[in-house]
């Protein structure tokens, strides 16, 4: 595990919009990064998301991008300008990361895509999540939490037999995707130290949820058989149970 202050020499732009992107920029400032937080002029639409301070839904008070978004700077840039461009482009040449969110190839279509920022810095680490990564048949699908759940085969054992699918709860495929992408980040920058060039760093969130799937996949690969959904009965403490003081255990 990185140590506290392992990260402190290293400058982190993040582009990144929602909930992945920006964690996995939070973790790199939570061990040292110093993190520029780069926002459109209408803001991360992170802002938008509940739960507000006081229950007040004003784009200063999400507590959701609060969260996301400590230990950052933060600045607003229309990358679609050359204005803009020109700026985050002299930022580029200064740091070591940038975390982005955009759909595949919306960068490139601004110039500003990985190719393109490694001439500007040739050790820049571009690290994109995104649903269904850069490449292959389903990179330019819409993602949201379902469609990785669903998509990633995950579903197929969650809830129970006497029941349809269910998804996790919250928004655990965007928190399992920011740490993904923050350590993969962190090791490039190890990575970098023996070759001196930077790398683009892909992460599906679909990919990620069905590595979650570690422990079934070798067990068809095994046995030939399909591990699907339990049945509610006799699921011992792998259920939601009630308790004598009216509170409920999951496990």
């Amino acid at each position: 595990m990185i140590a506290p202050g392992a990260l402190e020499d290293i400058k982190v732009l993040d582009i990144s919009q929602g909930i992945a992107g920006p964690f996995a920029a939070k973790i790199l400032g939570d061990f040292g990064a110093d993190v520029i937080k780069i926002e459109p002029l209408t803001g991360d639409y992170g802002r938008t998301m509940a739960p507000f301070h006081k229950d007040d839904p004003d784009i200063e008070k999400s507590l959701f991008f609060l969260l996301l978004n400590l230990n950052k700077r933060g600045i607003t840039l229309n990358l679609e300008t050359s204005t803009g461009q020109k700026i985050f482009k002299e930022l580029v040449a200064e740091c070591d990361v940038v975390v982005e969110s955009f759909e595949p190839g919306y960068l490139d279509s601004l110039g500003l895509g990985y190719a393109e920022l490694e001439k500007i810095n040739p050790k820049i680490v571009l690290t994109s999540i995104t649903w269904f990564g850069q490449t292959g048949p389903y990179s330019n699908y819409k993602g949201e939490e379902i469609v990785a759940y669903a998509m990633s085969g995950i579903m197929s054992i969650s809830g129970t037999a006497d029941r349809e699918p269910l998804k996790h709860g919250g928004f655990q495929s965007q928190y399992e995707s920011g740490i993904n992408g923050a350590l993969s980040t962190a090791f490039t920058l190890l990575m970098r130290d023996f070759t001196n060039e930077g790398q683009h760093v892909d992460v599906s969130i679909q990919e990620v949820v069905n590595s979650t799937l570690v422990v079934n996949q070798p067990f068809y690969s095994w046995t030939g058989a399909v591990q699907g959904r339990r049945r509610s009965e006799g699921a011992g403490f792998g259920n939601v149970m009630p308790c004598a003081d009216g509170y409920f255990i999951s496990q």
